[in-house]
């Protein structure tokens, strides 16, 4: 920690000394003394001292025009330390001064927003951010972080409003968590039974990465809940074609829409269709459940160990072990499934790409990286 802060300090202690050169070179002195304080806040840096040095240096510079880089440095060391009072103090007594121009007034704006955010006061970091969107500077990380604190109120439609002005100014980064804010309102909207609103909602997400699935998944949703099994097939297909590493997520929606309108032999179709192109478990033990309900258990053996040769996972040895069983009633094969089975609720089934995060739910926003998307189903001899 120690080490850590040393290091944050250099670029203070950088700023400090070119402002004392500056004022030496055109024959003025910053302040009677200011050099001598400058080097015990350096002999303290070098010694691993940073809480003294950081005593000097806030001592050493006073508020002017050419040291306001260096009070928006110290302001934001004292943020990351955890110290926002300090920070706020620093910013407040910058916006007071008079010889801040109007450039330099925004920023400490922004300065302090993004300190009132760290410490939680988020209507009042909210209030600022809002004055400071229409900036010429300071406009877009306003708005990104406008974002971000109605993202953490889960204030869907406010959260929209300011993506979709980052988008109008360039931003394009915003538009897949713009889809997954719209996918949010409209899961809102299906919690009370408002289909037609949350309908309105998907179709306005933008397509775009695994905002694109989610929606698909609503959409899916939306149309069984209103028994049109045809549009909820069209709409799984299409997450089939666009992200296949999502084909576990839609089987069981997509056998609801099969089986609502009594289209029994296309879902068969479909499934071996799908395990033929898809190397995944979840696939193949959902054709095995398929023909075992056709009381073909000894199809379902032979599809289960096919696939196991070449694409072996514990969910699939687990699943043959109790095919065998049912025939043959061996203790044993009781006895590994069980192990099997612990194996499989102890692993995960999700993982982060960003981050690294796992868990055995699927987060559309991690909660490790706090990204949108990120989360996908791990595939592999513990995965799919």
């Amino acid at each position: 920690m120690e080490a850590q802060l040393v290091f944050l300090l250099l670029p203070f202690a950088a700023l400090s000394g070119w402002w004392i050169g500056r004022k030496e070179l055109h024959g003025h002195d910053a302040r009677p003394g200011c050099r001598d304080e400058y080097f015990r806040g350096l002999y303290h840096l070098i010694n691993e001292q940073p809480d003294k040095a950081i005593q000097v240096f806030v001592r050493m510079v006073e508020v002017e025009g050419e040291t306001i880089d260096i009070h928006f440095a110290l302001g934001s060391l004292f943020r990351r330390r955890g110290e926002v009072e300090r920070a706020i103090r620093i910013h407040q007594n910058l916006i007071a001064r008079p010889v801040l121009n109007r450039d330099q007034r925004n920023q400490a704006l922004l300065e302090l927003a993004r300190d009132y955010q760290s410490a939680g006061l988020l209507d009042r970091a909210e209030g600022l951010y809002r004055e400071l969107i229409d900036d010429r500077k300071c406009g877009l990380a306003a708005l990104r972080q406008l974002v971000d604190i109605y993202q953490q109120e889960r204030d869907w439609e406010q959260a929209i409003n300011a993506a979709e002005r980052l988008l109008q100014r360039g931003d394009h980064s915003v538009e897949v968590q713009l889809a997954h804010y719209h996918c949010e309102l409209a899961e809102v909207a299906i919690g009370r039974g408002a289909y037609r609103e949350a309908e309105e909602a998907v179709k306005r997400a933008p397509r775009k990465g695994h905002g694109a699935v989610r929606a698909g998944l609503l959409e899916a949703e939306i149309a069984l809940a209103s028994n049109d099994g045809a549009r909820a097939v069209k709409a799984l297909c299409l997450i089939e074609h666009e992200a296949p590493e999502f084909v576990p997520e839609i089987l069981g929606n997509l056998r609801r829409a099969y089986k609502l309108n009594g289209r029994d032999r296309e879902w068969l179709s479909h499934l071996q269709t799908l395990a033929a192109k898809h190397k995944s478990t979840s696939v193949v033990l959902a054709l095995c459940e398929e023909m075992e309900s056709r009381h073909d258990e000894v199809a379902a053996e032979r599809v289960l160990r096919e696939f196991l040769t070449e694409h072996p996972s514990v969910a699939g040895m687990e699943k043959l072990m109790l095919l065998k069983q049912q025939r043959s009633m061996t203790e044993s094969l009781a006895v590994l499934a069980q192990i099997a089975q612990k194996v499989l609720q102890a692993k995960p089934r999700y993982r982060c790409g960003h981050c690294g995060f796992a868990g055995r739910t699927l987060y559309w926003q991690c909660p490790g990286c706090k990204r949108w998307g990120t989360i996908k189903p791990i595939y592999g001899i513990e995965g799919e």
